[in-house]
């Protein structure tokens, strides 16, 4: 669980240091769903699986 609350907690900093419009994190490996969704609270998007061949690699391509 540790890595969950500091994924959250690095995306609520950023967003207060740089208020950014979008934040997108890029993930190799499946992110649990109760992650995205508390990240979804500080509007920053979880792309699960994103490598070469990959099925978040599509998904990334296609952020406009």
């Amino acid at each position: 669980m540790f890595w969950e609350l500091n994924a959250v907690g690095s995306a609520f900093t950023y967003r207060e240091l740089y208020q950014p419009e979008h934040i997108v994190i890029a993930s190799l490996k499946t992110v649990p769903p109760y992650v995205k969704e508390l990240l979804a609270e500080f509007n920053t998007v979880v792309i699960d699986n994103v490598y070469p061949g990959g099925g978040g690699e599509q998904e990334l391509n296609n952020i406009h």
